[in-house]
């Protein structure tokens, strides 16, 4: 609230990451957020199955925009309020996502659903076994494994402390780059 105080002209888009904060950000806080904070205008969201009463607690003044594999699922429940997605992937090349989104804003949700059928083939292997706890321990090494591995760009070395990792959760990352390299192949040929 305060910085929508000091700043009553800027846009203020929110990180509401459950795992990172270690707090759900459940319904009543959204309500506070619009009603004391007036510039948020968006928050980065993941799978949520409460995104009709967010909307509707919030009055539709906070966008809640899902990641890229839930975005299909957003649209779905509600297409007027889901205009975009974010997406760690784009770091993988951005064709994939891009293709979604436009094929979603068209309406096309025959061509929405199977390249979101895509997208969830291509992150099979990512995740490791034992859950999004799991996954936190390892999160900085598997997505620089994985954009390497895509081609599309350059990560950067895995330093020190986060230099371990399972070779099976390193080799499930690198599957994952590949797959996903194969979608930005083929969505950006059309």
């Amino acid at each position: 609230a305060t910085i929508s105080q000091a700043f009553p002209d800027l846009g203020i888009m929110c990180y509401s990451n459950p795992n990172a904060f270690r707090f759900q950000f459940p319904l009543p806080f959204w309500k506070l957020v619009a009603e004391q904070a007036p510039t948020v205008i968006a928050a980065k969201n993941a799978a949520d199955p409460q995104l009709l009463n967010l909307d509707r607690i919030t009055g539709g003044k906070i966008r809640f925009v899902p990641h890229v594999v839930t975005y299909y699922t957003a649209a779905r429940i509600s297409p007027e309020h889901s205009k975009a997605c974010w997406t760690t992937e784009a770091s993988m090349g951005l064709a994939p996502a891009q293709a979604l989104m436009a094929a979603v804003q068209a309406g096309d949700w025959k061509t929405a659903l199977e390249i979101d059928g895509e997208l969830n083939w291509a992150l099979q292997t990512f995740f490791p076994p034992g859950g999004i706890q799991e996954f936190a321990s390892y999160n900085i090494q598997l997505e620089k494994i994985r954009i390497d591995e895509a081609g599309y760009s350059k990560a950067g070395p895995i330093r020190p402390p986060y230099d371990v990792i399972p070779e099976a959760y390193a080799e499930g990352a690198r599957e994952c780059g590949r797959r996903w390299a194969q979608l930005q192949q083929k969505y950006s040929q059309q």
